[in-house]
C-alpha cells in the first residue's frame, strides 16, 4: 500500500484501525455488520489453579501494555486488549455463539 502497487478496499473490524484511519470499515463500505477479526490468547490447561492463572494474567497483561509492545503492536495495525481471564472467557463464548450461528445458517459443518 505504501508503495501504491495495492488499495485496500476496507478493513475488516467493526471500527477503523487506529493504523489506518483513512481506510473505511466494510460495514462502512456497504456490508452491513460485516467484522471478521483475529485475535490471540494464552490458555492453560484444565485444573490449573486460579491462582496460577491470575499471576500469568497479570504478567502477560503488564508485558502487553507496555508502551513498547503497544507501540510495536499499533505500528502494525494490531490493537492491544489486555483481557483479564474473566473477560476472556466471556469473548470465547461470544464466538462460538457467533461462529456455530454462522455455520447452522450457511449449512457448514465441521468434518
Amino acid at each position: 500500500m505504501a508503495a501504491g502497487k495495492l488499495r485496500a478496499m476496507g478493513v475488516s473490524g467493526l471500527k477503523r484501525s487506529p493504523a489506518y484511519p483513512d481506510i473505511p470499515t466494510l460495514d462502512e463500505s456497504g456490508l452491513p455488520g460485516y467484522e471478521f477479526v483475529t485475535w490471540h490468547a494464552i490458555l492453560a490447561p484444565k485444573g490449573t489453579s486460579s491462582a496460577t492463572i491470575e499471576t500469568l494474567a497479570d504478567r502477560v497483561r503488564k508485558v502487553m501494555l507496555s508502551p513498547e509492545v503497544t507501540a510495536l503492536f499499533q505500528k502494525n495495525g494490531l490493537e492491544v486488549i489486555a483481557s483479564t481471564p474473566d473477560e476472556l472467557t466471556a469473548h470465547l463464548k461470544s464466538e462460538s455463539a457467533k461462529w456455530q450461528r454462522v455455520f447452522k445458517e450457511r449449512g457448514m459443518r465441521a468434518d
